[in-house]
């Protein structure tokens, strides 16, 4: 049975452009975090989508700016995770740190990548790791 090995789906006020373009990027993250033969789905979502994600399954009643949830399907192997992004919460970091909007985006992609690749950011030092990691992963797009 064929499966698309990247799903995106766009809610609330989130909109994508180009959606094979972004797709085509996608591929390449995952292509370069070592992770291409897994599938992923990412949801693209406004602050209020993915507050309502944050309270049902991190129990922090605020928005964020990427979700990572592992496939808890033991009898799909081939599938990586899920990755929920805010697209207001990247639009303000990307001003905030100048950056386009969809350098910002991608490196959410990236950050959820490396989260469902076994990455974790809870210390400064696991942090700074983290971001070089997105930074090769991204790099170029």
């Amino acid at each position: 049975m064929f499966r698309e090995d990247i799903a995106v789906v766009c809610h609330g006020r989130a909109k994508l452009r180009n959606k094979a373009d972004f797709i085509r990027k996608v591929r390449l993250i995952r292509k370069r975090a070592g992770r291409e033969d897994l599938s992923i789905a990412i949801l693209l979502t406004d602050d209020e989508g993915i507050r309502e994600l944050n309270r049902i399954f991190k129990k922090k009643n605020a928005p964020t700016d990427v979700l990572a949830f592992e496939s808890t399907d033991d009898r799909d192997h081939m599938c990586l995770g899920d990755i929920a992004i805010s697209v207001d919460t990247a639009r303000a970091n990307a001003r905030e740190y100048r950056a386009t909007l969809r350098d910002e985006i991608f490196r959410y992609v990236a950050h959820g990548i490396l989260h469902l690749s076994g990455w974790d950011d809870d210390t400064p030092r696991k942090r700074d790791d983290m971001r070089d990691e997105e930074d090769r992963l991204i790099r170029n797009l």
